[in-house]
């Protein structure tokens, strides 16, 4: 420990008036130099190059696509995911198409496929391209893209949520059968709500997060949108898993998650009561409707 750094960092802390203890100060610059060397052997392992791209523009009816292939690309015929079109949020690396997280302050195309992006292909899963998303994934509403608004094909009079709002529009008009999106406070779960498709939040570290760019690492998961719940746990099951690419992700024995679907004919729900009391009639009468 250099009593250089030490004393820098000392000078700051009294800049900003916080009065800490030597000990103190010496855990925090131990701390940063593990980070640092953690972030090191990620970069090592990370295997993603990339290269500069020059221009990138939306497409699609709801402007749900930031990029996509001429030929959609697929890699086998079979697997369980065999003919189902997806496409993936513009956080995550996909090879050869542009990668901007919605912003036009980045513009790069991964030379490397996100290891989530090779489950799905080797899956049998038909690759159609990226969706648009609030920018750095920071919106709940699909307005902040700077690609322009996402519009919502269920609802043409709503936004169709955020961040990941490419990927539930994508599902919802019929672009795709499967999206990627991730998920930080909400960012799968309200676009898919706000467009009447599935979407789920993993677990965290269930999904590598290998070639996707973290909003909050601590918080952040990639996870599915779909039609329906089967299509959305078989997907889950192609996506879940250890990847050496990744040392986060968790490194054990999966359930198949597209079993187990076999419900009583007659289940009982429970519904929190108080995520009802803003709701208006309309929605009150559809949890009515739904739960009958």
């Amino acid at each position: 420990m250099t009593d250089e750094r030490l004393e820098r960092l000392r000078r700051e802390a009294d800049r900003l008036g916080f009065d800490v203890s030597t000990s103190v100060l010496e855990n925090c610059l131990e701390t940063a130099e593990n980070l640092r060397t953690t972030a090191r052997a990620l970069d090592d392992r990370a295997d993603v190059e990339v290269s500069t791209y020059p221009d990138v523009s939306s497409r699609g009816e709801y402007n749900e696509l930031l990029a996509y292939y001429e030929t959609a690309r697929q890699r086998r015929a079979t697997g369980p995911l065999s003919g189902l079109r997806v496409v993936i949020k513009d956080n995550i690396s996909v090879a050869d198409l542009p990668l901007t997280c919605g912003s036009k302050r980045i513009a790069v195309v991964p030379n490397t496929d996100a290891t989530v992006t090779s489950r799905l292909l080797d899956a049998g899963a038909v690759l159609v391209g990226k969706a648009n998303m609030d920018a750095f994934a920071f919106g709940p509403s699909g307005e902040f893209s700077d690609y322009d608004p996402v519009e919502n094909p269920t609802y043409p009079d709503r936004v169709p949520g955020g961040s990941s709002s490419g990927s539930g529009a994508a599902v919802a008009s019929g672009e795709a059968e499967i999206a990627l999106g991730s998920d930080t406070g909400g960012s799968i779960r309200i676009p898919a709500a706000a467009c009447g498709v599935i979407g789920m939040k993993p677990t965290h570290a269930l999904v590598p997060r290998h070639g996707f760019v973290s909003f909050a690492p601590s918080l952040d998961t990639i996870g599915p949108l779909g039609r329906d719940i089967e299509t959305v746990a078989k997907t889950l099951s192609v996506l879940a898993g250890p990847s050496i690419h990744d040392p986060t992700a968790r490194d054990r024995s999966l359930p198949r998650f597209s079993e187990g679907f076999n419900l009583p004919e007659n289940p009982t729900v429970g519904l929190p009561q108080e995520f009802f009391e803003a709701a208006d009639n309309r929605g009150r009468r559809s949890r009515s409707e739904r739960c009958q």
